[in-house]
C-alpha cells in the first residue's frame, strides 16, 4: 500500500514540477510554419495568418505576428538562446503537454494540444504602444 502510495505521490509531484528540456532539442522538434488559426479568439488581420519557428546554430527564433486595433502590427519577433533559456515540460491534468519557455527575462507557454494543434501564450506581451496583455496565438502545424 506504501508503494502504490509513493508511486502515485511520485506522478503528481513530476506533473505538478514539471521536467527539464533541452531548449535546443525543443525548437529543433517545434521548428518550422504555422497557420495562425485565431488571435485571443479573433482572426488574425491580414498579413498575419503565418506564424514562424525557426532553429539556427545558438537560438531559437519565433515569429508571431499580430496587429491591434490600432492599426499598429507587429512581427513579433522572440529569440529563444539555447545557453540561457530554460524549457520545462508538465502535463497538465487535461492531457496537453505543456512546454514553459523562460527566456530573455520573460515567460511564454507552447501548449500541445494534439492533432498538429497548438497554442502560444504570452503572458505579458508588450505592444508598440499602450499596455502589456496576455497576447494568445492558436496555430495549427502546416
Amino acid at each position: 500500500m506504501k508503494s502504490i502510495m509513493l508511486i502515485a505521490l511520485l506522478f503528481v509531484s513530476s506533473s505538478i514540477l514539471g521536467q527539464s528540456v533541452s531548449a535546443e532539442s525543443f525548437i529543433l522538434s517545434i521548428q518550422g510554419q504555422y497557420e495562425i488559426r485565431m488571435i485571443n479568439n479573433e482572426k488574425p488581420k491580414d498579413p498575419n495568418g503565418l506564424a514562424d519557428i525557426y532553429a539556427d546554430d545558438t537560438e531559437g527564433a519565433f515569429t508571431m505576428p499580430y496587429c491591434g486595433s490600432d492599426g499598429v502590427c507587429d512581427p513579433g519577433y522572440i529569440f529563444v538562446s539555447y545557453q540561457d533559456a530554460v524549457v520545462t515540460e508538465t502535463l497538465l491534468r487535461s492531457g496537453v503537454r505543456r512546454f514553459r519557455i523562460d527566456a530573455n527575462g520573460a515567460t511564454y507557454y507552447w501548449d500541445d494540444l494534439g492533432a498538429g494543434l497548438y497554442r502560444f501564450t504570452n503572458p505579458s506581451y508588450q505592444p508598440l504602444s499602450g499596455s502589456p496583455f496576455e497576447l494568445i496565438h492558436d496555430l495549427e502545424r502546416i
